[in-house]
């Protein structure tokens, strides 16, 4: 339910100073953001990643962003709105 533009929860392993080994998880910089949407002419409310942030402002718009959205990337709350 968030734009995370092919980000994803990593895990892998904190290495200590004594080489000790212990399981942990990277997780992507996730914001709640609004975003103006002209074809609605309304804020919409989004939690996303600051890469998708940033693919938004290269798009020209959160409505630009959703129609060339690659399948891949799209989420339930996209798919939504691009309707």
């Amino acid at each position: 339910r968030a734009l995370w533009h092919g980000k994803k929860i990593v895990s892998g392993n904190h290495v200590s100073f004594s080489n000790k080994r212990t399981r942990r998880l990277w997780k992507p910089n996730v914001q709640t953001k609004r975003v103006y949407s002209e074809a609605l002419d309304k804020m919409l409310q989004f939690r996303m990643t600051t890469h998708a942030l940033k693919c938004i402002d290269a798009a020209g718009g959160v409505d630009n962003y959703l129609v060339n959205l690659h399948e891949k990337f799209a989420s339930d709350k996209s798919d939504e709105y691009k309707k």
